[in-house]
């Protein structure tokens, strides 16, 4: 191969790999700065919203655990009169942060887990966009843009859904995680026909969740079937 020809192919190469690397670079900045910027969020302290009713679950949830039952079962009592809220609320997320709640406490594990979560949600919005079939600039300017989102209500997947000062709605941010995973892997399983039972599990898990956003999740399924691109 002559000099010149082997120095191209390498400089090709070359391009072609920061290609690749730059717009995971773009994902890389609102991560690092969601996780500057609400390093506050991961202290344990008393919560003024839903999630101190979600760090009790966690905690019960948690003692159920440590005397060998089964979190999926039992009277939930720290809520008005009680209920058998596991059987009637979505309890997943509850029930897989009671374990590292065994051993850094309820309250740590739902800080902890809401300020990783929310941080580092940008990259659950690239993995959907590439799932979806989107390039990696269009991914990671979606990635870019997802924290920037806010709603009327503040209700919406945005900041003032999950943080300290705000609705404390924090099954929803679980379901913000497993949402664009669901678009896009259900996209693909109608799209390509198959791997319906990676589809399946993740949009499961998204309903496990969250139940309003697994409603999406299957909404958003319908439409794939009934339209489809040409």
């Amino acid at each position: 191969m002559p000099p010149r020809a082997g120095l191209r192919r390498k400089l090709l190469e070359t391009l072609r790999e920061r290609e690749r690397l730059w717009p995971l670079l773009v994902v890389a900045v609102p991560v690092a700065f969601n996780l500057w910027v609400l390093r506050a969020e991961a202290t344990p302290v008393a919560l003024p919203n839903d999630a101190a009713v979600h760090a009790s679950m966690v905690r019960w949830a948690a003692d159920r655990i440590a005397a060998g039952h089964l979190p999926l079962d039992g009277w939930y009592p720290d809520l008005a009169l009680g209920s058998s809220r596991f059987h009637h609320y979505q309890s997943l997320p509850h029930v897989l942060t009671a374990l590292p709640a065994l051993a850094v406490g309820a309250r740590a594990a739902v800080a902890w887990s809401t300020y990783l979560l929310l941080s580092l949600w940008p990259i659950a919005v690239y993995a959907g966009g590439r799932l979806l079939g989107l390039r990696r600039w269009p991914s990671a300017l979606a990635a870019l843009a997802a924290p920037l989102i806010v709603s009327r209500p503040g209700l919406g997947y945005e900041y003032g859904s999950y943080l300290w000062r705000g609705y404390g709605t924090w099954t929803q941010l679980w379901g913000a995680w497993f949402l664009p995973l669901s678009w896009g892997l259900s996209f693909r399983a109608v799209e390509e026909g198959g791997r319906f039972a990676l589809a399946a599990l993740v949009l499961a898990l998204t309903v496990a969740v969250h139940l309003l956003t697994g409603y999406l999740a299957l909404l958003s399924l319908a439409v794939f079937v009934l339209v489809r691109p040409s």
